[in-house]
């Protein structure tokens, strides 16, 4: 019996990456490439430095997962989830948000992410970035 080839996942068609640090921010987008590289993805990618530019491209490309930064200058990442939750949201419901964990959880958690993902120095990629 032949071994099936992995199928690139059909719901995530783009992704947005909003994080100040531009060599954090090219790791990320790294990943996610080399991922479409080895057919595990089939999407697009963006990239923000601040929450008011991810505003806006999130308008313009309707991403179904963003990935933000907490800290970041002109808007932060809880400003950001708070304009995705009042206004993203209403015309979109199709969407995913992740924000790192801080270290005191309470504020974000109450602002309702679906996810808090712990930011590390050591980051360890899984396949398909190895």
């Amino acid at each position: 019996m032949a071994e099936e080839s992995a199928k690139p996942t059909k719901w995530l068609q783009k992704v947005l990456i909003v994080e100040d640090s531009e060599p954090t921010r090219k790791l990320m987008v790294r990943y996610f490439e080399k991922a479409k590289a080895n057919k595990h993805l089939n999407c697009e990618i963006y990239e923000a430095k601040d929450g008011k530019e991810a505003a806006l491209i999130m308008e313009k490309t309707q991403p179904d997962l963003i990935l933000s930064d907490i800290n970041m200058p002109v808007m932060d990442g809880l400003k950001l989830l708070m304009w995705f939750r009042k206004v993203y949201l209403q015309k979109h419901p199709f969407a995913v948000f992740f924000l790192p964990a801080p270290k005191s959880a309470s504020e974000p958690l109450t602002l309702g992410p679906w996810a808090l993902l712990p930011k590390t120095r050591s980051i360890i990629l899984p396949s398909p970035c190895r």
